[in-house]
């Protein structure tokens, strides 16, 4: 995959770019939610289980059948997909919510504070240390 700085290009979506194609598609909620179920290889029935309704249920939204969405389902398709409601409703935003840490948080405000030649190192150190856990399978 492309990058910059170690980082691979995203489309505005949160995707890789090869996987956007099918994003300027999607016409509608339903069309989304098969996607992002694809996305995280996740079968009808595994859908069905995590959100307690009935696999033809499923299929119903995702065939369009159903047109509306009961806002307790679109409460529990988004959480247990881990998208955004908007995403899935709309089309807009970003499809995954975002869940960040405190570390997060402190690395982000790291971040914000460094000139550019010192983000230029940072984002190197990260992709050795992330390059380093890959080649020992994240083991310490």
């Amino acid at each position: 995959m492309e990058s910059i700085l170690g980082i691979p290009k995203y489309t505005s979506q949160g995707i890789p770019n090869f996987l956007s194609v099918r994003l300027a598609y999607m016409k509608n909620w339903n069309e989304r939610l098969t996607y992002a179920r694809e996305l995280r290889g996740l079968n009808k029935s595994e859908l069905a289980k995590g959100v307690f309704v009935s696999s033809p249920t499923v299929t119903d939204w995702e065939s369009g059948e159903i047109k509306k969405l009961e806002a307790d389902n679109l409460l529990k398709i988004c959480d247990f997909l881990n998208i955004s409601a908007k995403w899935l409703l709309f089309g807009k935003g970003e499809m995954d919510e975002l869940v960040l840490t405190d570390d997060d948080y402190h690395a982000i405000k790291i971040n914000r504070a460094l000139e550019l030649k010192q983000r230029r190192t940072w984002y190197q150190v990260g992709n050795s240390l992330a390059e380093r856990d890959e080649g020992t399978n994240g083991k310490q």
